[in-house]
């Protein structure tokens, strides 16, 4: 183990172990909500970007890096920012040694692993938090309860969660620009989908669903992916929800054309990606996350920030927003805890909210705001 950087001797409460695009955005938030860091990756240009990123924003701050996970035993919680694929080693090395946890998630037959081996633990773990699933299932969550207040407890009809990163200006044919992983996105396409339709599961494959939706951005088109439901659907279907849905929304046009190469021309997958790293490249975007219960809807749209992509602050900032309260015990619903396995109810909306809108300003304004909590 390389200790790269050490200065100060604040504690070290938070690990964050993956510095890639986003996980130097969830040091940058854990710092910003006034955390010292044990930051880990394997390389060494990314331990120095994050550095630099941290460094330019609070200098001194006595954060500690390292290459090996074995730093983190000296955390109280742990966030991995490392593909899905990798969360469950980190999970069971958390769990194992006492350290809270929590992910940004990607499938949920990892996910699932992660929660039985918490189930042994002793510790809080909450996989799962990153913009879809994370963000769209805790304001799910929350318009739940708003819904079903109105309705003196009952449970609404419907719930629908629909989140889309879109380009500013979609100027080429799709009308896209992906500004994360080009095989995750194939795969959000590609996978069947779980959704709740009349009180029964069913499975659909991915792109069916589409519906048109009136926006803040005009009118979108919206269909069903994999990915983002996580385990909003089953609590749903428990309460007696009859509908709920994971949809990504699109500019109009961009899911026929997809679902023409995917469907009827039959590429494989290389294929795929090389069509959309040429036609879709990198470009501004922003986000557009839309939850219905009812006829309550949330609607918000994220614009590009000073610091960072929109894609990275809706990402990133959820995460770190819950892991400031896991790692306070701050929780709703604390005798719903069953196994040491958090759930998006138990994640309180309004501190969750405001630490939210704490990380987004600072963000906007690229300086740190004094804000208590």
């Amino acid at each position: 183990m390389v200790g790269l950087y050490e200065q100060g001797s604040l504690m070290k409460n938070v690990g964050v172990i993956g510095l890639g695009q986003m996980g130097r955005v969830i040091a940058w938030a854990m710092q910003s909500l006034d955390h010292s860091l044990v930051l880990v990756d394997y390389d060494k240009k990314a331990r120095s970007l994050c550095k630099d990123l941290l460094d330019g924003y609070r200098p001194d701050n006595g954060h500690v890096f390292a290459d090996d996970k074995e730093a983190l035993l000296e955390c109280s919680l742990v966030i991995s920012a490392l593909p899905y694929y990798s969360n469950l080693q980190v999970a069971r090395f958390c769990i194992d040694n006492g350290i809270k946890y929590c992910d940004l998630g990607g499938r949920v037959d990892v996910s699932r692993e992660i929660n039985k081996h918490a189930e042994a633990g002793t510790v809080p773990v909450m996989t799962d938090l990153g913009l879809a699933p994370g963000w769209a299932n805790i304001v799910a969550e929350h318009l739940y309860h708003k819904k079903s207040e109105e309705l003196d407890g009952k449970a609404p009809e419907r719930i629908d969660m629909m989140v889309g990163g879109l380009p500013v200006d979609p100027h080429n044919f799709l009308k896209y620009g992906c500004t994360w992983s080009y095989e995750g996105l194939i795969n959000e396409y590609k996978d069947d989908c779980e959704i709740l339709a009349g009180k029964a599961k069913k499975i659909v494959p991915g792109m069916e669903g589409l519906k048109h939706v009136k926006t803040k951005l005009g009118t979108l088109e919206a269909f069903y992916t994999s990915g983002g439901m996580s385990h909003t659907m089953g609590v749903m279907e428990r309460r007696g929800v009859k509908n709920c849905s994971y949809r990504t929304l699109r500019y109009v046009g961009h899911r026929d054309v997809v679902r023409f190469l995917i469907k009827e021309c039959d590429l494989n997958h290389e294929a795929l990606v090389k069509i959309l790293k040429t036609s879709c490249p990198p470009v501004d975007d922003l986000v557009i996350i839309r939850v219905e219960a009812d006829d309550i809807v949330d609607e918000r749209v994220v614009w590009h920030g000073k610091l960072f992509s929109p894609m990275q602050e809706c990402t990133a900032f959820p995460i770190a927003a819950a892991a400031d309260l896991i790692l306070e015990d701050i929780f709703s619903y604390a005798s719903t805890i069953e196994g040491n396995v958090l759930k998006y109810r138990h994640i309180p909306y309004g501190p969750f909210n405001k630490r939210l809108q704490r990380l987004f300003t600072e963000a906007t304004l690229g300086c740190s705001v004094d804000d208590p909590l």
